[in-house]
């Protein structure tokens, strides 16, 4: 059974280096981190390491606040979905986060968590 945490890291490690460069611009990753608007953690499952996440808070128009997954990289995704998302939940919601944005071009992610999440809005975006 997985019991998925996310454990706190202070800079980007290679795994994280590793982890995120394949989803995105790591520079971009790291500035976000060495400001203090994102957080990054390791995913673990079982207490091993399966995995990167950058996370931060924004404050939305109507003064909600909003956690963004801005980038992650997780192994054996599908096993972990539930419990890892129930975890940035549970973070979210000790942080005072009213709701959870996710930007993703991963079809099999989406209808996952359309599946979890019936409600949510899923968006479609394109450049010119």
């Amino acid at each position: 059974m997985a019991n998925v945490t996310l454990q706190p890291l202070i800079d980007f490690d290679v795994r994280a280096v590793n982890d995120l460069s394949e989803v995105g611009p790591i520079d971009f990753y790291r500035q976000e981190q060495a400001q203090g608007v994102g957080a990054l953690y390791a995913v673990m499952n079982n207490n091993r390491r399966v995995g990167s996440v950058l996370i931060r808070r924004e404050i939305l128009s109507n003064g909600e606040k909003q956690c963004v997954v801005v980038a992650g990289k997780v192994r054996s995704e599908s096993a972990i979905l539930d419990p890892g998302m129930r975890e940035i939940e549970r973070r979210a919601k000790a942080n005072g986060c009213t709701s959870i944005r996710l930007h993703t071009d991963r079809i099999g992610l989406i209808r996952n968590l359309l599946k979890r999440n019936p409600d949510a809005e899923t968006v479609v975006e394109w450049d010119l």
